[in-house]
Formats: structure tokens, sequence, C-alpha cells
């Protein structure tokens, strides 16, 4: 996706842990877990209605 600089938004449904390994993502959100109320946040933040907070409990660099 980045070769082709194509705009997208990684949404991680799993635990924080699975970003270690992902690398040279230019975006990305990270919900606790697939449940109703995690996935409904994630989708209300990729839309602009809510404000993404935290951050990821591991290093990723």
């Amino acid at each position: 996706m980045n070769k082709s600089n194509q705009r997208y938004m990684l949404f991680s449904l799993g635990n924080p842990y699975e970003m270690i390994y992902l690398r040279n993502v230019r975006s990305g959100l990270a919900v606790y877990g697939k449940q109703e109320p995690n996935t409904s946040a994630g989708i209300q933040v990729l839309l602009g209605q809510l404000k993404a907070g935290g951050q990821l409990p591991v290093l990723t660099d």
C-alpha cells in the first residue's frame, strides 16, 4: 500500500502486541478486542465522530 501511494488505515481488533510485528504503517488504530463497544468506538474514530486517545503500551519502533 505504501509503494502504491494509496491511503489506508490499519484497524487492529486484537491486542496491542500485534502492532509490534507491523512496520511502516502510516496510520493505525488499535482497539482492545472485537467486542461491540470496542469496534463501535473505533469506527466512530475513523469517521471523525470521536477523538482517539491513549498510547500503545508497547514500543512499535
